[in-house]
């Protein structure tokens, strides 16, 4: 694919409908059979309400991106500081269904990483589901490695559990 037609635009609050949106309709996609239906429902709510997503732009620090292709928006993602120096985090990076395995997904990566360098960060890490192996293999590709193995409480009697993965830049 050519990365050229692969770009990040900023999200604002206003676009907070439209991210709530295709999130829904990835991770219906992309989650049952990974996830419950309830605990999918319950992480939509709990991660996605617009009183979290404005609070997460508003606090600048998670930077939200749609991935465009030419002018259409392909997907979104997000990523921040962690509280780790010269590290950043990418908490999101989802693609619509219809546009998944055209390297859209791979292209942000690239933007991503970009993002890392110019801030002066040495690591990027993520977080995924240990059952997600499709992300898992691609994240590898990519030079991801898994550092560590976590489960997490997030409430409402759900847990996520995944493996954290780490690249180091050079």
């Amino acid at each position: 694919m050519d990365l050229s037609s692969v770009r990040l635009k900023s999200v604002s609050k206003e676009d907070v409908p439209e991210i709530v949106q295709m999130a829904e309709k990835i991770w219906w996609h992309h989650f049952p059979g990974i996830l419950s239906d309830e605990q999918i429902r319950y992480m939509l709510a709990k991660m996605y309400s617009p009183e979290v997503m404005e609070a997460e732009i508003e606090g600048e620090q998670v930077d939200y991106r749609f991935i465009l292709c030419r002018e259409d928006k392909v997907g979104f993602c997000s990523f921040g500081p962690t509280e780790h120096l010269e590290e950043m985090k990418i908490h999101k990076l989802y693609v619509l269904p219809r546009f998944q395995r055209h390297g859209y997904g791979s292209g942000a990566l690239h933007y991503i990483e970009e993002e890392c360098r110019k801030s002066g960060c040495r690591t990027m890490t993520l977080a995924v589901n240990k059952h997600n192996s499709g992300a898992i293999h691609a994240y590898r590709r990519k030079g991801f490695v898994m550092e560590e193995s976590v489960t997490v409480d997030i409430g409402g009697g759900f847990i996520m559990d995944d493996y954290i993965m780490r690249k180091k830049l050079a």
